[in-house]
């Protein structure tokens, strides 16, 4: 199992961390799109404070979302279009976060999610299935008018019209027929006997007939059945599939060893999703493809279907009246964990916790605000509680991501003091195999807050110490300003927009030490205010 782990801060100007950076609309929502189609759309992205934010990198955990758009600045209070595109391949719903790493800032996450869809309707009913209910809704759709031909006339028609190369589009100009593990080829043949008799070539259950005692409707199932040599038959006879070392005998790319058989790479593929497909269809006889699964498993991605795959598959549905489902989606096996018995997901509680130290710095009486961010990439909910931490002040005591999704813990630190703070933040996991996790935090307050604009600009508060209000006089600002007033743990009490004149605000009736920002185009500046 797959354990990703590191931690990110996030550093505030505002109480949250969603308010440095807004999304319009708040989630991608792409609705229905088509397995293989591309769909984009259009999210505004703003900066809700008075500083640049340079945006230096994005990353989403799932490689069918995407951006193009994962460097960019933005300036105070401005905003950027992004185009955030998503593309499926399975027909299941999508859902995962967006990070879009901030310099200086940490992160801040943005929810996509879509409904991915397949455009055949033979495979409506298998939309956002897995493991078993996907097992048991191709069963019903492969049996569904499904057509039993009879042995010789399934036989006839791969000699003579889906595997031969002059009737299935291969452009062969005589009957012509090639063996799937050596690749020996004849041509000029008449009929089936005729390659039979005179060519020595024969049918090849991939399922060895034997296992299920020759029956109907399994020994004329066509999408297991292919043309092979005769004695290359005789030397696979009812072995299963799998890696062959000092071969005993090879042939074509072929190998096989006593109990064991390893066809040529071009059959690989095929070999598996046949086996794959006689399992769904029917049963794991004598179960036959338990010890093989995992290698079949590789094979099927490794090499993925053909044209001619396809071409023989789509011939076999007119004839038989169903089809192969992992020649269509080879991905349907990423979603049944086990197709050689009871198909139940792998317990997964893998997660992502960005940065593995927190480094903060400000000037004496700042607030300072972050968020560690986790994101689910199992397929468990995953609780982070009895969090502990000497310096800062928790908004919420326990933080929860499901799969897919990112979960925010929000702590703040007041700069009281100048000097070099260390800290630990421990807080304890449900995942079965990281219990604790442990974030080593240092916090730099620096003596004074000097800021650009009050060498620019002539900002006045007074009175200070005060009672009921105050008035704040600004000279020299261009265009907006706005007020956030915050009492000594951080929270913010109010927000007020401020002209180029004098502006009266009201206080909180309770006494104590309370702090201004103003945000303005010049930048932010940052007072303490006393009230008696």
């Amino acid at each position: 199992m797959r354990y990703i782990f590191s931690v990110a801060f996030l550093l505030f100007t505002s109480s949250l961390f969603s308010q440095i950076l807004d999304f319009n609309p708040p989630v991608a929502d792409f609705g229905v799109v088509y397995s293989k189609d591309s769909h984009t759309t259009v999210v505004q992205v703003r900066n809700n404070t008075a500083k640049t934010l340079t945006i230096y990198k994005t990353k989403v955990f799932s490689k069918y979302f995407y951006t193009s758009d994962s460097v960019f600045v933005l300036p105070p209070f401005g905003q950027k279009s992004v185009t955030i595109g998503f593309s499926p391949l399975h027909n299941i719903i999508h859902a995962a976060e967006l990070f879009f790493y901030i310099q200086n800032h940490g992160t801040a996450n943005f929810h996509l999610y879509g409904q991915g869809r397949y455009k055949e309707k033979y495979y409506d009913t298998t939309e956002n299935l897995s493991e078993e209910p996907l097992k048991k809704s191709l069963q019903v759709i492969l049996a569904k008018n499904y057509n039993s031909l009879g042995y010789n006339t399934a036989r006839d028609n791969m000699f003579m019209q889906y595997d031969n190369e002059k009737n299935n589009g291969a452009g062969a100009s005589v009957n012509t027929l090639e063996c799937v593990y050596t690749g020996r080829v004849i041509t000029n043949y008449s009929n089936r006997s005729d390659a039979q008799t005179n060519y020595n070539f024969n049918t090849e259950h991939t399922w060895p007939q034997s296992l299920f005692s020759s029956q109907d409707p399994m020994v004329s199932d066509m999408h297991h059945l292919f043309p092979v040599d005769e004695n290359a038959n005789s030397t696979r006879s009812n072995n299963p599939f799998g890696v062959v070392n000092n071969a005993q005998w090879q042939q074509g790319g072929s190998k096989s060893v006593s109990g064991l058989f390893e066809p040529r790479d071009v059959h690989k593929g095929r070999a598996a999703r046949a086996l794959f497909y006689f399992a769904i269809r029917y049963q794991n006889y004598n179960s036959f493809l338990t010890g093989q699964e995992k290698i079949l498993r590789e094979w099927n991605t490794t090499y993925i279907p053909t044209t001619k795959d396809s071409l023989r598959n789509e011939a076999i549905y007119k004839l038989q009246k169903n089809r192969n489902p992992f020649i269509d989606h080879p991905e349907f096996a990423d979603r049944i964990t086990s197709i050689s018995n009871l198909s139940k997901a792998v317990y997964n509680d893998s997660f992502y916790i960005f940065d593995s130290v927190i480094n903060l710095s400000g000037n004496l009486y700042d607030t300072l605000l972050y968020t560690i961010t986790a994101t689910g990439l199992g397929n468990q909910t995953l609780l982070f509680t009895h969090i502990k931490t000497n310096l800062f002040t928790i908004a919420v005591g326990a933080m929860s991501c499901d799969a897919g999704f990112a979960g925010n813990l929000n702590l703040n630190y007041l700069c009281t003091s100048p000097g070099v703070f260390m800290d630990t933040i421990k807080m304890d996991c449900n995942s079965a195999t990281i219990k604790n996790v442990q974030i080593p935090v240092k916090i730099t307050v620096l003596p004074s807050s000097i800021y650009d604009i009050e060498k620019t600009n002539s900002i006045r508060i007074y009175p200070n110490p005060a009672h009921h209000s105050i008035t704040i006089d600004l000279k020299n600002t261009i265009g907006k300003s706005v007020l956030k007033l915050y009492n000594i743990t951080g929270q913010q009490i109010t927000e007020t927009v401020l002209y180029n004149n004098s502006n009266t605000i009201d206080l909180p009736s309770i006494s104590g030490v309370y702090y201004i920002e103003i945000f303005c185009a010049g930048g932010v500046s940052k007072h303490k205010v006393v009230v008696e």
